[in-house]
């Protein structure tokens, strides 16, 4: 299984960062790229965002309800770091909007 990780900023209200801005892309275009991923028969696909940090709520919403219309597999990592203008941690929105269950998962 390839888990593509999704990484749409640096930051809540930082500047993009040099080192990181090659790996940026909007949701949309996460999604079309997990698309084309998903056609190639011998590749299982599942999706992990990077954090709240690196994806805003929005898109996080977003890219979730797209994997769960696909039955995709969906992994959030609870890491203390990593809050957004949500000032939630990952793991807490995970669980509070319903995204982990069947398929999914939520580590430490």
């Amino acid at each position: 299984m390839l888990l593509r990780s999704a990484y749409l900023r640096s930051g809540y209200e930082l500047p993009p960062d040099p080192g990181q801005i090659r790996f940026f892309e909007s949701a949309a275009q996460f999604i079309e790229n997990m698309e084309a991923l998903a056609a190639i028969n011998d590749v299982r696909v599942g999706v992990a965002p990077h954090s709240l940090r690196a994806v805003p709520l929005r898109e996080l919403k977003e890219i979730a309800a797209w994997t769960r219309e696909r039955k995709l597999p969906l992994h959030i990592a609870r890491g203390r770091a990593g809050c957004g203008e949500s000032g939630l941690l990952t793991g807490i929105w995970v669980d509070s909007g319903g995204a982990v269950g069947e398929g999914r998962s939520a580590g430490p």
